[in-house]
């Protein structure tokens, strides 16, 4: 296997037999008056997937950061197999075999796998074409860890979990030793996350040690060895994962105990609710490319939780534009309360009932360098509310009118006037949630309401579908999370290459068949699929 580094670190790891391969001690760092961690005691061997938990603004993504020279630490040590270094960027970082795979991948869409596992490596150069040896060298990396990779292949035209096995070759190519995996499954369904973590359970066997950062507590148990969990910027528990039911860790996580909220199932002797909105046979097109969604057709109930999933770039980004009226459908119709809704503009569906998160938080939902008041108040002044007697924006109101939401949706913290890059992703989404079910809509449209966010949140967003749920809004919850589906859907519905692969009452559906149907392999309910695919329920 070629890594570059690779030779000079072997003999390092020989010399620092028993070490750590990374020790970080007492680490401490404020941003401004924000104490974000203090005193941080963290490590990871050779050899070992070691869990990293916490909520959002815990700390545990400034630590990583840390660690892999992103940020400068006020206090504390870190060592490299027993080596005490700087640390000062990312450079050295890569240099000292400390990698990380970012959330949101740092690929070129538009190079192939082997361009982007060697860009910017020294003494490698793009041209016009990569030469046999190079695409040869990355597969030869990939194999040596049982990851099956086209190197030949453009990025933007693989998978998500085959992106993320790309990110993964590319720091082993680098010679890592330590890797940091950070929410790599939030996109993926149950097969794509058993095939990632087989392949994180290969490399931990080679010796390389992994930090899993997640908030997904079930994924803990199925790959980690130990666990750290981080709370308001200190450990607040530690220990081998065996150690640990999820109650306990979420308890760590929180300083409580966290509620798993699941809806009442609707009386069976009761009739369906009729649906509020209704897409029939609809179709998305994308140049020549097969269609992004191929004759879909779905109702929502009133009072009724719709989930649906699917591994990304299965149609689901497509749905949530055209239900929210960013993206005209090539074909077929969006109906609300039977009228057809589907040439309005966004701001027009909201006046009708229609309101729409659109799952990239800070592209759609809210605008950086405003405070939480003027984001709270945003879709309400673009309909003309908030004006006074000369027509010009009643700011005061708008002050009082957040102070009230602020209040009731607990988001911290509890200043109007604090500008919204400033709250943590969790407080970001309070506010994206409260403006979108103060008004009770008709129809809530959510696009992963709860990714990246930890547990606290995630509790905090599911009672507030449930809510919505009870006071008769049609709820479709889309989402990559089977266990938050199943905890709030009454129907689940899976997209796979555009058309709707799966179709099942949650007291009917069946883990397995869910996530079978995701990767296209029907499996035992074939004519509820099938059926599901073209007809309005």
């Amino acid at each position: 296997m070629v890594t570059t580094g690779s030779v000079g670190r072997e003999a390092a790891r020989e010399a620092a037999h028993g070490a750590p391969a990374l020790a970080m001690a007492q680490i401490s760092k404020r941003f401004g008056a924000n104490l974000v961690l203090d005193g941080v005691d963290f490590e990871v061997r050779a050899g070992e997937v070691h869990a990293l938990l916490g909520e959002n603004g815990a700390g545990k993504t400034t630590l990583m950061r840390i660690a892999n020279g992103l940020e400068t630490r006020d206090a504390g040590t870190i060592s490299v197999r027993g080596v005490p270094v700087p640390m000062s960027s990312p450079a050295e970082a890569i240099a000292r075999g400390v990698a990380m795979v970012h959330q949101h991948f740092m690929l070129v869409g538009n190079l192939t796998v082997a361009e982007n596992v060697v860009l910017g490596t020294k003494g490698r150069h793009l041209h016009p074409f990569v030469s046999r040896s190079v695409v040869r060298e990355v597969e030869a990396v990939a194999a040596s860890y049982s990851i099956e990779i086209d190197a030949r292949r453009r990025v933007d035209e693989l998978s998500v979990d085959e992106q993320a096995k790309v990110e993964i070759v590319k720091a082993l190519h680098r010679g890592a030793d330590v890797l940091v995996l950070d929410e790599p499954t939030s996109s993926l369904g149950p097969r794509q996350i058993e095939e990632l973590f087989a392949v994180v359970r290969t490399i931990s066997a080679a010796g390389i040690a992994v930090v899993l950062v997640t908030h997904r507590l079930g994924e803990i148990k199925l790959v980690s060895e130990r666990v750290t969990v981080l709370r308001d910027g200190k450990v607040a528990d530690a220990g081998a994962t065996a150690d640990f039911t999820e109650a306990a860790l979420a308890r760590a996580m929180v300083g409580r105990e966290v509620a798993r909220a699941r809806p009442a199932a609707p009386a069976p002797s009761l009739p369906a609710p009729e649906a509020r909105l209704r897409v029939e046979d609809l179709v998305v097109r994308a140049g020549r490319e097969a269609p992004a969604l191929d004759g879909v057709s779905l109702a929502a109930p009133a009072g009724r939780v719709l989930g649906i999933v699917g591994v990304e770039g299965n149609g689901q980004t497509e749905l949530l534009e055209v239900l929210a009226g960013l993206r005209r459908p090539s074909s077929g119709r969006v109906l609300l309360d039977g009228e057809d809704v589907t040439g309005l503009a966004p701001v027009e569906r909201r006046r009708r009932g229609i309101v729409t998160i659109s799952g990239d938080r800070h592209r759609w939902d809210i605008v950086q360098g405003l405070t939480i008041a003027e984001n709270l108040a945003l879709h309400d002044i673009a309909a003309g509310a908030f004006r006074g007697r000369s027509r010009l924006i009643a700011w005061r109101e708008v002050r009082r009118h957040a102070e009230r939401l602020v209040e009731e949706f607990d988001v911290r913290p509890r200043r109007a006037d604090a500008r919204i890059d400033q709250l943590s992703g969790g407080n970001q989404q309070k506010v994206v949630i409260a403006r979108a079910v103060e008004g009770r809509p008709a129809v809530l449209v959510l696009g992963q309401p709860t990714r990246g966010l930890d547990i606290g949140a995630r509790e905090f967003v599911h009672e507030q579908v449930l809510s919505a749920r009870a006071a008769g809004t049609a709820v479709l919850l889309l989402s990559y999370d089977l266990e938050e589906l199943f905890d709030l859907s009454d129907e689940i519905i899976v997209l796979f290459r555009g058309a709707i692969s799966y179709r099942s009452s949650r007291a009917e559906a069946r883990l397995e068949e869910v996530g079978e149907a995701m990767t296209g392999v029907v499996g035992a309910r074939p004519a509820a699929a099938a059926a599901g695919r073209r007809e309005v329920p």
